[in-house]
């Protein structure tokens, strides 16, 4: 089973009274291999079990039969044979009427750009820079870097930093040299915080990328 956070557009928005959820569709990636795949949502903040949730058919218009200002989102993965079942990611558009909700933080992500020497300017290979986009906005982050191989990472610039510990926490743009073409996963983690009187839950954006 998985259990998303509690979504709550009281505390996510500015406007009073909160915008209330009506109704959705939600879409994933996943793949039953013989087994099933539940997914239900809960407008209960303190129910984690997945197995009381209104059933949500992917693809398709749910309705909430009563409005209201906080969701989660729970799955249920039913494996039948020796292959399991497994889905990669889901996501929910919901719809709040004219009202705008912000349950991510704007402007967070982040960037991957090819580096180049700064004195010669030739491209180095399977070299990148993680530019932040967050900047200005965040109080703090950490980067975090991931990959299938043993061992995927040679190098960060300048090298003054153990490979396996990974670029300092609220580095600017860390600039990664991968051993191998990946595919790697890369991941920027920022802390919860305030703008406009509007507070934003810590969260994790990843992207995946081949290294060339």
């Amino acid at each position: 089973m998985f259990v998303t956070k509690t979504f709550d557009t009281s505390i996510q928005s500015t406007i009073d009274p909160a915008p209330l959820i009506r109704r959705g569709i939600l879409t994933a990636n996943f793949v039953t291999n013989g087994g099933e795949i539940v997914f239900g949502y809960t407008t209960d903040p303190n129910d984690g079990n997945p197995l009381n949730y209104t059933v949500i058919t992917p693809n398709q218009i749910f309705t909430l039969p009563t409005p209201s200002s906080i969701i989660k989102f729970g799955v249920i993965l039913k494996t039948a044979t020796d292959e399991p079942c497994f889905f990669d990611e889901f996501g929910v558009q919901l719809d709040l009427g004219p009202n705008d909700v912000y349950f991510m933080p704007p402007q967070s992500a982040f960037e991957i750009a090819p580096y180049s020497d700064p004195v010669t300017g030739v491209v180095i290979p399977r070299a990148y820079e993680f530019v932040n986009k967050t900047i200005g906005i965040v109080s703090s982050y950490n980067w975090s870097f991931g990959t299938s191989y043993p061992v995927g990472i040679l190098t960060y610039y300048p090298p003054n930093e153990d490979p396996l510990v990974g670029p300092a926490a609220n580095r600017l743009n860390p600039v990664v040299q991968f051993t191998e073409p990946g595919p790697f996963t890369v991941g920027l983690f920022v802390t919860g915080w305030v703008q406009n009187n509007v507070f934003f839950n810590s969260e994790l954006y990843t992207k995946s990328f081949i290294a060339t």
